[in-house]
């Protein structure tokens, strides 16, 4: 607890990882009635496909910044050496991660869905299907955080890596979106499936990263 409250006042205290991942989510939201048009059943029909890929993309933008400033700055090797497991500072680490910066990309989705003309049912469906698979987002792009933590600027390493692992997520949270607006879409089976890749996913990178991080 004491560790999450820690990344929480570091995130929160620059502003400048959280503020940068809601400008991007913003500029995607307005750019992307540029290139489809300005027909609101279009833009409503797309609208989950982009109040996803938001998130997704924003997330990419700070994982970078989850172990590097830590393996850095030497904190690192005090937690390994310390009486906390790895895989509980990985867990931590993750968590604050999810407050700082995905549980605010989620609180503002329904205003871009708004934005974008979707109906309230998908708004809803959205940010539901956002809370249960954004830990999916969070804790997969950690993984790939700790892959790469040894590189200098390897922000964009840790995009190309991430990004074919999240493919699944995007599509079981778009599909789940509009499930809670067209009854011809399935909705129970994208939701358990996401819950269940995003229990997957907390225990695989708590494990596997923290494996990564101790050797």
């Amino acid at each position: 607890i004491a560790l999450i409250k820690r990344d929480l006042s570091l995130a929160l205290s620059g502003g400048a990882g959280v503020g940068i991942g809601l400008i991007f989510y913003l500029c995607l939201v307005i750019l992307f009635p540029f290139g489809v048009g300005p027909n609101m059943n279009t833009l409503s029909l797309i609208g989950p496909a982009v109040i996803w890929a938001g998130p997704l993309l924003s997330i990419l933008l700070g994982l970078e910044k989850m172990f590097q400033p830590d393996v850095d700055d030497g904190t690192f090797d005090v937690y390994r050496l310390g009486p906390l497991p790895l895989e509980a500072v990985v867990l931590a680490k993750a968590t604050a991660f999810w407050l700082a910066f995905a549980l605010p990309l989620i609180l503002i989705s329904p205003l871009f869905a708004m934005m974008l003309g979707m109906e309230a049912r998908v708004m809803a469906g959205c940010v539901i299907s956002l809370i249960i698979g954004s830990p999916a987002l969070v804790f997969i792009g950690s993984l790939c955080a700790a892959l790469t933590v040894k590189l200098r600027r390897a922000g964009l390493l840790v995009s190309i890596l991430a990004i074919p692992l999240l493919v699944p997520t995007l599509i079981f949270g778009v599909t789940a979106a509009r499930g809670f607006g067209d009854s011809t879409t399935p909705l129970t089976a994208p939701l358990y499936l996401l819950a269940a890749l995003s229990i997957f996913a907390v225990v695989l990178s708590c494990a596997v990263s923290a494996k990564i991080l101790r050797s």
